[in-house]
């Protein structure tokens, strides 16, 4: 099992890359289809439904948003630490990361589910959800609610399977659920009429699916750690740097539930219910573009922290440059189709033609600078993964708190409309430009420490 680990140290970079960051794309992009397959099936059901239905989406995502938080300043700040352990050779420290990320994921997770349970209405009403609105969105975020225990234990363990050198298991554990989701949401939604309920089941049973999974791995053979009772401790220390190291994914996507928050509020006020539910699939179209640049950060992230462990640092920056490059290809294949293919893609979510014409206006606007936003994000994943936490919630915020919020209240002051759809291009180029100078700056910086470190040793 050493060996798999130790591989990290050895092997060559871009077929490490390869290897760990395609399932971890192919995951990420089957995950989306949690979000993509309801908003398809659901766009689908009808002309009024399915507009209230996909405007309801809209609305209950940011909610979302909370406890995928939580799951992602567990699961990846667990995960980072746990590879910094095993580069250092530490395991019964790393067994003790496993357990303890599993305990915090579960404690943090029951109290925003008392909250939100005792609190639905008022959330709803918060995210943008007018009284045509609310009943979907109610039925549907409920169930969502009430099974988010799955989602976090579920999306916890599996980053962990990654830095245990096994990223095809991660893999298989987004096809399980997504599977389970592509089979039971057209059945729940019409076959058995159950409505956004259905839907919220069917996403829900998805992700119970993918928690057996993962746990499985961990108590199989294959695992570097076992779970078993001696790791679940809840030392201080460990919480702490958890904590710490899953602050900027966590910062990122509790940034994404204001930004949500700002985004609907505008979307009402200058675009109705058919901005929403148009912006709601041009969401769902986003989740899918970033998802492969996600994919890409989680497979280099063990990659980077296993060798800033181990004090190799060349194998860091080549890490970090052959991420930047393939995340920025695989955006630009994508970015494409988007431009080409513009009706079409919209024509999968809903064959309104108000609503169409409406989501095609809004993708053309928003995503006109994307293909920047690779270098972000894997600079944030870069930091994180070193653990220099404040530079990553730094650059994280910088995007989506510092340029692109402001933008999102200004502009609409002046261009109505079309102001929302501006403040996404502006905030993508110009936090990736900055991004960009950050990471550069730090990695000439931390290769000049490292070679005098080398140096000296010797």
């Amino acid at each position: 099992m050493e060996n798999k680990i130790q591989r990290l140290e050895t092997d060559s970079i871009t077929k490490l890359l390869i290897e760990f960051s395609w399932p971890a794309i192919a995951g990420m992009l089957i995950n989306s289809c949690y979000n993509i397959i309801s908003r398809i099936f659901i766009g689908n059901t009808g002309s009024y439904d399915g507009m209230m239905g996909l405007a309801a989406l809209t609305v209950c995502f940011p909610i979302m948003l909370i406890f995928f938080a939580i799951a992602t300043m567990c699961g990846l700040g667990g995960s980072a630490l746990y590879s910094i352990k095993l580069g250092e050779k530490n395991l019964k420290e790393a067994g003790k990361v496993l357990g303890t990320s599993i305990w915090l994921v579960s404690a943090l997770t029951i109290i925003p589910t008392v909250v939100a349970f005792i609190n639905i209405e008022q959330f709803l009403k918060a995210f943008g959800a007018s009284d045509a609105i609310m009943p979907y969105a109610k039925d549907y975020i409920t169930v969502i609610i009430a099974g988010s225990l799955f989602g976090g234990i579920g999306f916890t363990i599996n980053a962990f399977t990654r830095a245990d050198g096994s990223p095809s298991i991660s893999m298989w554990t987004n096809i399980i659920g997504a599977i389970f989701n592509i089979i039971f949401t057209p059945i729940f939604l019409f076959a058995l009429r159950w409505g956004m309920t259905g839907a919220g089941i069917a996403v829900i049973g998805g992700q119970l699916c993918t928690m057996i999974w993962v746990i499985a791995y961990f108590r199989g053979k294959k695992s570097t750690i076992k779970l078993t009772k001696e790791i679940f401790v809840f030392e201080a220390s460990i919480v702490k740097q958890i904590i710490a190291m899953g602050m900027p994914p966590f910062a990122m996507q509790m940034i994404n539930t204001i930004i949500m928050f700002t985004v609907n509020g505008a979307l009402l006020k200058y675009g109705g219910e058919l901005a929403m539910s148009a912006m709601g699939i041009v969401m769902s179209i986003q989740t899918i573009l970033i998802m492969p640049i996600i994919g890409i950060s989680q497979g280099a992230q063990p990659i980077i922290g296993y060798n800033f462990g181990a004090k190799t640092f060349v194998r860091v920056a080549e890490t970090v440059k052959q991420a930047v490059i393939a995340s920025t290809a695989i955006i630009l294949f994508f970015y494409a189709l988007i431009r080409i293919f513009p009706d079409p893609i919209m024509s999968m979510f809903t064959q309104n033609h108000d609503l169409r014409t409406m989501g095609v206006r809004c993708m053309n606007l928003w995503f006109l600078t994307f293909p920047f936003v690779g270098i972000q994000i894997i600079a944030s994943c870069y930091f994180q993964s070193i653990g220099k936490i404040a530079h990553s919630i730094i650059i994280t915020s910088t995007r989506q708190l510092i340029i692109f919020i402001p933008a999102v209240i200004v502009l609409p002051m002046f261009m109505k409309f079309e102001g929302i759809l501006w403040a996404a291009p502006f905030s993508d180029l110009t936090s990736s430009l900055i991004a960009g100078a950050c990471l550069y700056a730090d990695i000439k910086n931390e290769s000049k420490k490292h070679m005098k470190q080398k140096e000296d040793e010797e």
